[in-house]
This record gives C-alpha cells, sequence and structure tokens, in this order.
C-alpha cells in the first residue's frame, strides 16, 4: 500500500468533529486505522463511522464501525478492518463520521495496491500463516462487532434485553475482580473485556482501549489462565 494523498471536504462550515486516519490495502483487506476528537460542548450518544472503497466512481465495497459515548475533546482511536480480494490498481478510502443529528465529517484517502506487493503479502500469509495485518483485522471485527451488540441492548429497553444486558455486566465485574483489582488498580499487562489479547500497558494497541473497558494482570501467567493470548506487536 501507498499513501498518495489526502482529499477533505464537509458540507458545515467548521466541521464539529476531526478525522485523522490512514487507509492500508491488502491483497485480501482493508484496514482503516485513525482517531477522532469531537469539539460539541455535549457528549454524543455514537458516532458511526462509514468506510468505502471506491475504484474510480465505482464502489468496491464498504464496512462500518461503531464508537459508542464520544466525549468532547476527547481523543477516541479506532481500526475498521474489511476482508474482501482487492485487485492491484488505485483506489480512494472515503470515510464518513455519522451521529444522532446526522453527518459530522466527511474525508477521502487516496491508496493503491501495487502488483508486487500484492504477491508478497499473499505468500508470506500462506508461509507463515496470519500476518499482522489480518491478525489486527480478525480482533478488530470481534471488538467491532461487540459494540454494536452492546448499543442493540441498550436500545432495546425490553426486559428480556435488560436481564442478558444485566447477566453480562455481572461477568464483566467479575472479570475485572478476577483480574488486578480493576482499572484503579492498574497492573503490568492490560485487556479489553471484548477481545482476546493481552498488552504491555505501553503498547500502541493498549492505547485504543476504552478505560470502562479495560482490565489489568499483575502478571502474563495471570492474563493466561484467564483465557487471553499475549500481544504479538508488544511481546508481554
Amino acid at each position: 500500500m501507498e499513501e498518495q494523498d489526502s482529499i477533505s471536504y464537509s458540507e458545515r462550515d467548521g466541521p464539529s468533529l476531526q478525522l485523522n486516519f490512514d487507509a492500508e490495502l491488502g491483497s485480501d483487506l482493508l484496514s482503516v486505522r485513525g482517531s477522532l476528537v469531537q469539539s460539541r460542548p455535549v457528549p454524543l450518544a455514537y458516532v458511526m463511522l462509514n468506510a468505502t472503497l471506491r475504484s474510480g466512481n465505482d464502489v468496491k465495497f464498504y464496512t462500518k464501525y461503531l464508537l459508542m459515548d464520544v466525549e468532547p475533546g476527547r481523543e477516541c482511536g479506532f481500526e475498521i478492518c474489511k476482508n474482501a480480494i482487492i485487485a492491484p490498481g488505485e483506489y480512494n478510502c472515503t470515510l464518513e463520521a455519522v451521529g444522532p443529528d446526522g453527518s459530522l465529517a466527511c474525508e477521502s484517502r487516496r491508496c493503491s495496491l501495487k502488483e508486487d506487493a500484492a504477491s508478497s503479502k499473499g505468500d508470506g500469509a500462506a508461509a507463515g500463516g496470519w500476518s499482522e495485518l489480518r491478525e489486527r483485522a480478525f480482533w478488530a471485527e470481534i471488538e467491532s462487532g461487540a459494540l454494536e451488540a452492546k448499543a442493540a441492548m441498550e436500545e432495546s429497553g425490553a426486559g428480556e434485553a435488560a436481564g442478558e444486558e444485566e447477566s453480562g455486566s455481572d461477568e464483566e465485574s467479575d472479570l475485572q475482580a478476577a483480574g488486578s483489582g480493576g482499572a484503579s488498580s492498574e497492573g503490568r499487562f492490560v485487556a479489553s473485556i471484548s477481545g482476546k489479547k493481552y498488552h504491555r500497558t505501553d503498547c500502541r494497541y493498549a492505547s485504543n482501549i476504552k478505560p470502562e473497558n479495560r482490565i489489568y494482570f499483575q502478571s502474563a501467567a495471570q492474563a493466561e489462565e484467564k483465557g487471553y493470548l499475549p500481544c504479538k506487536s508488544c511481546n508481554p
């Protein structure tokens, strides 16, 4: 993948949300990573990020990512991934942020996939299993699905859904208690209650975990006892 240029536009003067992201292409994957900051004086209940990959005027595919409870002035990280066969060529990746009142911001990135890059990534994946990019995509899709499921439960208000949400909260509390006392008593390693990897606290992926979703451990053995796997980036 080679990032060529950046095109930004907004339908409003002085957009209330700032986007900062990069788009990366593989032979079978689109990865959009970045962060956003909203400048409104009140929190946003949610921000839906819609990522669309185009070749000229032809829409290849699109995917989405949901952020909940976006506070004013607070930077929120995200990683949007979509598994799809992508042919070598030039593309535009458009990312639109939509809130409860409609579109907040929309930006595009020019990106490309070269023939030699596509073949080398494919050969590497076949020889050594998952690439780091594909592994990140797998866990990002799981986390995105967990967030959307949580949002659906909160909106339903039905008794059965409320009971399931309460049960889920109890399980999360038990898991946090089983760590090193939760976020109030930080440990050497950190994980997300909706993820499967644990990280060193200074890992770049750890910074993307929301505070309310964090669980801490004093040792690697303690994290692995709870079913978490070590992050391949920071090697805890």
